[in-house]
């Protein structure tokens, strides 16, 4: 039992996996500087952010890969299935999971933030492949669409790039929307 914990540019399966179990699963901006207070607020089961830090709230207050091996191994051992075997159980169930991210340089003379009000203008005129469900601005802006797919459109925090993040069910959706993604800020 806990709270599951993501970063914006989190996998849709926490959203998912949160449901089926009864718990909230939790948006917080990328970098898990961001997490850590979160994870200092008690009941919390898991964090994770898109770099692979994972975090556990029986646990330090931090990413651990070695922790996170041993808990993985641990599941292996009790389920008795392989990692492959557990994860195609999980995505036949749930649905699958293609995950891209593409940087690009910042260039010209827009600022990160008019970057964004022109993203958010390009919403506004419908230009993305699939269904608006919902937008979040936490850390840029997250556009997430029908059956579970989302674009994330974010200047980085430490260099000068753009960052683009997709994530659907195969690989062409995601590309067409890693695409989309950038056609928003031009």
């Amino acid at each position: 039992k806990g709270r599951i914990l993501r970063t914006v540019a989190g996998t849709v399966l926490a959203e998912k996996l949160g449901k089926r179990y009864g718990t909230r699963c939790v948006t917080v901006p990328i970098g898990f500087k961001n997490i850590v207070p979160e994870m200092l607020k008690g009941d919390l089961l898991v964090a994770g952010e898109e770099s692979g830090g994972v975090g556990f709230g029986d646990y330090l207050p931090e990413r651990d890969g070695l922790y996170t091996a041993s808990r993985i191994l641990e599941m292996i051992a009790r389920r008795g299935k392989l990692f492959g075997e557990l994860w195609d159980s999980l995505t036949d169930d749930l649905g699958g999971s293609f995950y891209l991210r593409k940087d690009y340089p910042l260039s010209g003379s827009l600022e990160p933030r008019e970057l964004l009000k022109k993203v958010s203008k390009n919403i506004k005129l419908g230009k993305l492949p699939f269904k608006l469900e919902s937008t979040l601005e936490i850390d840029g802006i997250r556009m997430n669409m029908e059956g579970g797919r989302w674009v994330l459109v974010r200047p980085s925090g430490t260099e000068p790039l753009l960052r683009v993040y997709a994530e659907t069910e195969n690989e062409e959706e995601t590309q067409l929307l890693l695409e989309a993604g950038k056609e928003m800020i031009e």
